[in-house]
């Protein structure tokens, strides 16, 4: 990313309150943004992607875990 071209808007103390920068800059800074919050969560489940494989029907073994309780 480029630098940011701002402006730091002062209040009667001289305390700022505010910056203003290009608009261009902003979609800019707001897409990568975006990016970097999307991109961080897709990766995080992406290592949860897969396939399992069971050796017996899921609703077959329930039964018989509920049945151990009875």
């Amino acid at each position: 990313m480029s630098p940011i071209h701002k402006q730091v808007v002062m209040d009667d103390q001289g305390q700022p309150v505010s910056v203003v920068i290009p608009y261009h800059e902003w979609l800019e800074i707001e897409r990568v943004v975006l990016n970097q919050l999307h991109g961080t969560e897709s990766s995080k489940l992406r290592t949860h992607a897969g396939v399992i494989h069971l050796s017996q029907d899921p609703v077959v073994y329930q039964r018989q875990l509920r049945d151990e309780w009875t």
